[in-house]
């Protein structure tokens, strides 16, 4: 018998371990993956963003970084004095962007003010939702529950339970019918540590963790492409609450920057799974300091990117393409391609890229075409919005190199090929956020000099910018 319950809990143990592993290595995934927020940015039809309670500290960061990332921000407050001057701040800092408010006191919500934020989404291609609007309404902050009154009790269940949920019921066909959709709704890690002293609150945040399972369940049941994750917020500094930044507690920018950055879907299954929702629920809250540092994307996720964007998907899908590597995507040890290895390789500038090229017409034949499809980020910007000029210019050199290296490859040859002339021609703004088309083809390869044209393309195919480089195969020193 005694062997039999060594062998029992010998099982138990190596379960217990086996859990804990996965689970560790599903929370790494978290930071080893890219972010696919931009997932549900359309670029040929403005994309906007509902965030409640956006006038002041956590949504009001949401709606900059949302700003900065490409989307249009509704935002949503009870202070109209407060909604006004955050607008005119996001309007005056991202000029490209559209910026609408809604009144709402969200305490004292009726059927009427519902009808109103729907009458503000009406027209437009509503695609995220940020549920924010949140707090505890009663002085001192931790109160014995006997000693609350009706009306704080009820304040603190309307704004952190009714109106997110009437909300999102409201606006739930909305963000369907423009799929691919997103709710983030906010939470507390109250709800997890079950604070005394704080009941009605931490219950409440409680209900908005299940709420969110349980919606997350229910649209990968209907087969509806609305992806729902919870954010389980610790202490973090905001204008309301003045507490010092440090390993612990992040600014209210550093965590929606963080939470948007840890957004994760993949297109053929529109949830990800229960663990991965619960450790992004879990543990963003005290590792979002650490997201400045953005860890290079692998080439399968940057293929997996492009290829949950309609009009790259197809160009990626052509027979007669081949992906390529793309070397100065890769910094070296003594510092070579540390432009684009490095430098140009963060979430804010060329987080993701691809480089492909069309086949050689025979073995002996060379390529005549090759391609690059670029993320590019607002942290590219000359104009706030608009990709600088000398960027431009930098891409044109980089995807005209690429398709001499498509033809000479790893040759000794393509080490002492220099751009010596390259004119660019700017025909439109390249807005940022955007994925853009760059291609080359031959116009001369002379012996010890190349000439090639490069194009920058949008998603609609409109040209952007033209540019020839002249490329010189330098002479060998006596």
């Amino acid at each position: 018998m005694a062997v039999s319950f060594a062998t029992l809990f010998q099982a138990i143990g190596l379960f217990t371990a086996v859990n804990v592993c996965y689970r560790f290595f599903r929370f790494l995934q978290l930071y080893n993956r890219p972010s696919t927020i931009t997932r549900y940015l359309d670029i040929s039809n403005p994309t906007w963003a509902l965030v409640t309670g956006a006038t002041d500290g956590i949504g009001k960061a949401f709606a900059y970084e949302l700003c900065s990332l490409g989307f249009n921000v509704i935002l949503h407050g009870r202070n109209a004095s407060k909604l006004s001057s955050t607008q005119k701040d996001l309007e005056a800092r991202f000029p490209g962007r559209a910026v609408a408010s809604i009144v709402v006191d969200a305490s004292n919500a009726t059927e009427d003010s519902y009808k109103s934020i729907l009458s503000a989404v009406e027209g437009k291609n509503l695609r995220i939702l940020i549920n924010n609007v949140g707090g505890v309404f009663h002085e001192p902050w931790l109160k014995a529950l006997e000693s609350l009154n009706q009306a704080e009790a009820e304040q603190t269940i309307d704004v952190n339970l009714r109106f997110p949920t009437q909300l999102t019921r409201v606006l739930l066909p909305t963000l369907t019918k423009n799929s691919p959709a997103l709710i983030i709704n906010i939470g507390s890690l109250s709800s997890i540590f079950q604070i005394p002293y704080g009941v009605v609150y931490s219950g409440a945040k409680a209900y908005v963790s299940a709420f969110s399972g349980a919606l997350r369940a229910e649209m990968r049941a209907e087969k509806k492409d609305v992806e729902v994750l919870t954010v389980q917020v610790g202490m973090t500094s905001t204008g309301t609450n003045k507490v010092p930044v440090n390993f612990m507690t992040p600014s209210a920018q550093t965590l929606a920057r963080g939470a948007l950055q840890r957004v994760r879907t993949k297109p053929a299954s529109f949830a990800p799974s229960n663990e991965a929702a619960n450790l992004l629920s879990t543990t963003v809250w005290f590792l979002l300091p650490l997201t400045s540092a953005h860890p290079p994307a692998m080439a399968s996720s940057d293929a997996a990117f492009f290829e949950a964007i309609p009009w790259c998907a197809r160009l990626l899908a052509d027979p007669n393409i081949a992906v390529t590597s793309w070397s100065s995507r890769q910094a070296k040890d003594d510092g070579e391609d540390s432009c684009f290895g490095e430098t140009l390789k963060t979430a804010r500038t060329i987080d993701k890229s691809i480089a492909f090229h069309r086949k050689r017409a025979s073995a002996t034949s060379r390529v005549e075409e090759s391609y690059m499809l670029l993320s590019l980020g607002s942290g590219l910007d000359g104009h706030a919005g608009l990709l600088h000029g000398g960027i431009v210019s930098t891409i044109m050199d980089e995807g005209t190199a690429l398709l001499l290296q498509a033809n000479v490859g790893g040759r000794q040859e393509m080490t002492s090929l220099y751009t010596v002339a390259l004119n660019v021609s700017y025909k439109k703004p390249v807005r940022t956020p955007s994925v853009v088309l760059v291609s080359a083809e031959w116009l001369e390869w002379n012996g010890r000099k190349a000439k090639i044209r490069g194009t920058i393309r949008d998603a609609t195919g409109g040209v952007l910018a033209v540019g020839d480089a002249l490329f010189v195969q330098a002479r060998e020193r006596l």
